[in-house]
C-alpha cells in the first residue's frame, strides 16, 4: 500500500501546476487509494464488499462536500475569524452528524468489530498519507 501512496505523491507533485479540475481529479485519486485500503483492511467477502461500497461511497461524497464548505468558509471569512471558529464548529457538529448516521448504515452491512477496522483504518490512512507528504518535504 506504500508504494501506491508513493506513487501518488510522484502524481500530486508532478502535477500542481494544473488547474483547478485536476485537483479534483487528485482528490478523486485519494479517494480510491483510500478505498482500496480501507477494502483491504476489512477483508470483505464479495457480497459483503457490493454491499458496503455503495454506503462508503455515499459515506465519503458527503464527508467530501463537507470539507468543500469548510474550505469555502474560511475562504469568505478569512478576515473574520470569530466566524472562522462559528463555523468550524458548524462543520463538525455537521460531521458528527454524518459520522452517525452512516455508523447506523454501515452496521446493516458489517460487524461492529469491522466498523471499529473501518474507522480506524481510515485514521491510518490518513496518518500515513501525511507522513509520506511530510516525508516528501
Amino acid at each position: 500500500m506504500k508504494s501506491i501512496i508513493y506513487i501518488f505523491l510522484f502524481f500530486v507533485g508532478s502535477t500542481s501546476l494544473f488547474a483547478q479540475t485536476d485537483q479534483k481529479k487528485k482528490w478523486d485519486k485519494i479517494d480510491e487509494l483510500k478505498y482500496e485500503y480501507v477494502l483491504n483492511k476489512l477483508e470483505l467477502s464479495a457480497h459483503a464488499k457490493d454491499q458496503f461500497i455503495p454506503v462508503y461511497r455515499s459515506y465519503q461524497k458527503e464527508m467530501r462536500q463537507l470539507y468543500q464548505a469548510r474550505r469555502q468558509f474560511r475562504e469568505a471569512n478569512k478576515n473574520n475569524p470569530q466566524k472562522q471558529v462559528d463555523d468550524d464548529f458548524n462543520i463538525e457538529a455537521k460531521q458528527l452528524e454524518i459520522k452517525r448516521k452512516y455508523r447506523k448504515q454501515f452496521e446493516n452491512v458489517l460487524s461492529p468489530e469491522k466498523v471499529k477496522t473501518l474507522y480506524a483504518a481510515e485514521r491510518q490512512f490518513r496518518e500515513e498519507l501525511i507522513n509520506q507528504i511530510n516525508q516528501k518535504k
